[in-house]
């Protein structure tokens, strides 16, 4: 399947995925704050997704440089983000994206981890939390 090349049209382009329609907007929000001060003459992009099967469909069709996701997708959801984690770094396309993982419960930390991903923030986070760790994933 061809790709999007996001780097071709010198964008960043990140994906939130959220259930909680609130959340998802306030961190996509948040995100595009602190990139735009990190990520100076760059076009932001940000697509959010209420599932992990939706965020994963649109990681294999589209180039993007951050996963944001949080672990719990709700009952009606049928994969979880740990569960979207492991997919995305199983993938020869996606496996070296970078992915913060958030979730209201401490202890689902490790899932998250273990899981793959680069960096764990407790919800309700704010900006600080945020910039420090897409400062680390990014590598900026």
């Amino acid at each position: 399947m061809k790709k999007n090349d996001a780097v071709g049209c010198g964008c960043f382009k990140a994906v939130v995925v959220d259930d909680d329609t609130a959340v998802r907007d306030i961190t996509a929000i948040l995100i595009e704050v602190v990139l735009e001060k990190i990520l100076v003459e760059r076009n932001i992009i940000i697509k959010t997704e209420e599932s992990a099967i939706d965020a994963y469909k649109t990681l294999i069709q589209e180039t993007h440089h951050l996963v944001i996701t949080d672990y719990n997708m709700g009952k009606e959801n049928k994969e979880n983000g740990d569960e979207l984690i492991k997919k995305i770094r199983k993938n020869e396309i996606t496996q070296k994206i970078p992915v913060i993982g958030i979730s209201g419960k401490i202890s689902n930390k490790e899932l998250m981890i273990s899981a793959g991903a680069d960096v764990f923030i407790a919800k309700p986070f704010g900006l600080t939390e945020l910039s420090e760790a897409l400062k680390k994933v990014l590598k900026i």
